[in-house]
């Protein structure tokens, strides 16, 4: 079996690259593929929390409120602009 940086390092083997500058790009790529699913979760889970907090208190959740803090506001965003926010 071939570890994921092997698999990489193949695969981009074709652009000539030294190993000593193919191992940092690969790196950064990694990172940042994680990091934005870090992100997308962290948001995902803040919308939620303020859903199931909303239904709890029984009061206006993201859904209702709309994008600027406000009935009435677009509701293509669906409240995930107070998470954005």
């Amino acid at each position: 079996m071939t570890s994921i940086i092997d698999s990489l390092v193949k695969s981009f083997s074709s652009f000539n690259l030294d190993i000593a500058v193919l191992l940092p790009v690969i790196t950064l790529i990694g990172g940042t593929v994680i990091f934005l699913i870090m992100a997308v979760n962290a948001l995902i889970a803040v919308y939620f929390e303020r859903k199931i907090s909303a239904f709890m208190q029984d009061r206006l959740g993201p859904m209702e409120v709309g994008i600027f803090g406000f009935k009435g506001g677009k509701k293509f965003w669906g409240g995930i602009g107070q998470t954005l926010a």
